[in-house]
């Protein structure tokens, strides 16, 4: 009740006391209602409230009234056995009161009431799963009234829903008198729930003169089911080599679940069952017992499951599993296969499969047919799943190769003859061949390799395309070539250039090599290797043979021309007169020219023979004339005594070994 309804209700009653305009009926009723069980006995008093009464009695079918004071009268029923009391209490009041009514009234309120003969819970379905909703049914019966009453629903002590509109009260045609009455109760099971009883409670509600002590049913256990809904105390360990340790797995459900765990299974490792859970064992850790350790817990009505990861200290988990052969390298297309196989006993214990992937692919089974496979640069890797593990793979490396087609030589933007001392390009082309990254390209000039490799690259392949043009990524056959820049000198026509290809692959025998020849031509321009000197004389009479001589490739055409406009072919020429001779050498690349002049001398031979006689003749008189006088002097010794003066021995003095030293003076 809003406060503005409870002060407009205080006014009223202050008015009922007070005048003739505040209450129709100045009566006031002990207790103001009645509540009584059925053969229970009761009293009521009914007093005015004003002394302008002429009568007070009370209008009842039952019970009886005594009437104390004109003022007072006591109504009492000493074995209630009616269920619909109607009753009230009147009063006459004295012409000279101030009340407009004379004569007025106040029901007296009666309930009577009846506890239920039974309270009881239906339920015939059996257990009850988590979560999906039961409906419960109180059964209330011989209850009155049975529209005072509601039905409270407990779960253990705990209640959960009260019901105050129970079924069946509105078809009774007196709801005064004792009826059978139910209440329903839809109830979604908790497994927290499981083992308490749920009961319902049946409570009066005739205010506090009514009974206060409810009526409850008998509880019915509930048996919940539920399922698995969390795995405890299983958690990530890191082991020791060598060392023991033990996973554990709990976890609550109804009905009691089982446990199983999902592991690699190795002969160090044992599973049992503890009461409430489960508990695994593994001892003397190695790295075989590294991996994934799932605990799976079930019941009829739901599995759950938990992994723990185990590592091993310094220990690295291996895929156990074994290619044959480990590496492969075939021709294209060839029939092929190869194996993926348990690499031990324990791998074959817990194996669940073993796959191909080839490209995104998914071949099933542990062979793969490589003439099934139809890329060139197959990734192929075996998949083994085992418990525990899970998915592991180890990669198949294959190789698929193409020999070339053919292996040719040509230069580039030249045809013919190569000049001497000019660069030229040679190009090899290698055709269809695969893969270009296992090709080695080699140049040789005659049985010398090469300086100079060249450098490897697809065919018509624009640069700017990476992918198609990269050869360290393509393996699907194409179109190569290798460049090499080359310079020939003039002794070197004839050579002789060859390019080898050969796939160098891990295989015995290799594949075979090819390989092309070619001859280059080189022309050079006439160098003239033998010529006269610039100047040469010659005799009048006697004429000088001129030589020129010249090595050019093809062979040079020699000429000579005069400064007066003569030609004379061929290299050898005959000079009888002064002149300037130009000798010219010619072929399809170029000339050169030498030039000689020929300068005339007379012939003094004669004369200077004539000079060097008379000479000698001279020379020869000169000396014969000097020796006489020698042999005169000296032979016949012809000396002259006069003016002789002794001296030492010299020239002057004349002497022998018989003759003493005179003085002589030497004949003039």
């Amino acid at each position: 009740m809003r406060v503005g309804e409870r002060v407009a209700l205080l006014a009223a009653l202050l008015l009922n006391l007070t005048g003739p305009h505040a209450s129709s009926c100045p009566v006031e009723i002990e207790p103001p209602r009645v509540v009584v069980p059925y053969g229970g006995s009761f009293s009521v008093l009914c007093r005015a409230l004003t002394p302008m009464v002429d009568v007070i009695a009370v209008e009842a079918a039952y019970g009886k009234q005594d009437q104390n004071r004109i003022q007072n009268v006591t109504w009492s029923f000493e074995q209630v056995d009616a269920w619909d009391i109607v009753a009230s209490c009147y009063v006459n009041l004295l012409p000279s009161s101030n009340y407009t009514e004379l004569q007025c009234q106040n029901v007296i309120p009666v309930t009577v009431y009846k506890y239920p003969q039974n309270v009881t819970i239906t339920d015939t379905e059996g257990d009850l799963d988590e979560g999906i909703l039961r409906e419960f049914r109180c059964d209330v019966t011989d209850v009155a009234p049975v529209d005072d009453i509601s039905v409270t629903w407990l779960i253990g002590n705990t209640p959960v829903q009260s019901n105050h509109n129970l079924n069946g009260w509105k078809e009774l045609n007196d709801t005064k008198k004792p009826g059978d009455v139910s209440s329903l109760f839809s109830y979604e099971p908790r497994r927290e729930d499981d083992g308490l009883h749920i009961r319902c409670q049946v409570n009066f509600n005739l205010g506090p003169s009514g009974p206060q002590k409810p009526q409850t049913s008998q509880g019915l256990p509930l048996r919940i089911r539920y399922p698995p809904a969390k795995i405890t105390r299983l958690e990530d360990t890191e082991l020791e080599v060598g060392s023991s340790s033990t996973l554990k797995c709990f976890s609550d459900a109804h009905p009691a679940p089982t446990y199983h765990w999902d592991y690699y299974k190795t002969g160090n490792v044992q599973v049992m069952d503890v009461p409430g859970g489960s508990h695994l064992h593994i001892n003397k850790t190695t790295d075989v017992n590294i991996g994934n350790y799932t605990c799976i817990v079930a019941n009829d009505l739901k599995n759950i499951s938990k992994m723990a990861r185990v590592t091993v200290k310094g220990a690295n988990s291996q895929c156990p599993i074994t290619i044959t052969p480990e590496r492969l390298v075939m021709p294209y297309g060839n029939q092929t296969s190869v194996l993926c196989e348990n690499s031990n006993k324990d791998a074959s214990r817990n194996v669940i499969a073993l796959n191909w992937r080839v490209d995104h692919h998914i071949v099933p089974g542990p062979r793969l047919f490589l003439d099934k496979v139809l890329v060139w640069d197959p990734r192929a890797e075996c998949i083994g799943t085992f418990s525990g593990i899970g998915k592991c793979s180890k990669s198949f490396d294959v190789t698929f190769y193409k020999t070339a087609d053919s292996v040719s030589i040509h230069s580039i933007n030249h045809t013919g003859p190569m000049l001497a001392d000019e660069e030229y390009q040679l190009q090899c082309d290698i055709v269809n061949v695969a893969p270009v990254q296992n090709l080695t390209v080699r140049w040789y000039q005659g049985d010398d390799l090469l300086k100079d490799q060249g450098s490897l690259r697809v065919t018509g392949c624009p640069h700017e395309n990476k992918v198609e043009c990269d050869i360290q990524v393509i393996r699907s056959p194409v179109n190569v070539s290798s460049t090499i820049t080359v310079r020939l000198g003039r002794n070197q026509d004839g050579a002789q250039f060859r390019c080898e290809a050969q796939l160098a692959l891990e295989q015995q025998p290799p594949p075979p090599m090819m390989f092309h020849r070619l001859n280059l031509s080189v022309h050079y321009r006439p160098i003239i290797n033998k010529k006269p000197e610039s100047k040469v004389p010659v005799f009048k009479g006697y004429p000088v043979e001129l030589v020129c001589e010249a090595d050019g490739r093809p062979v040079a055409d020699i000429h000579w021309y005069s400064a007066k406009g003569v030609r004379v072919s061929g290299g050898n020429l005959t000079a009888t007169e002064a002149g300037v001779w130009t000798c010219n050498a010619t072929n399809v690349v170029g000339y050169n020219y030498a030039e000689v002049e020929v300068v005339m001398k007379e012939d003094y031979l004669p004369l200077i023979a004539g000079f060097v006689a008379a000479t000698v003749l001279i020379i020869s008189a000169v000396f014969i004339f000097f020796y006489s006088i020698y042999y005169k002097n000296t032979r016949m010794r012809r000396y002259s005594l006069k003016n002789p003066k002794p001296s030492a021995l010299n020239g002057n003095v004349a002497h022998n070994s018989w003759d003493s030293q005179l003085p002589m003076t030497k004949l003039s």
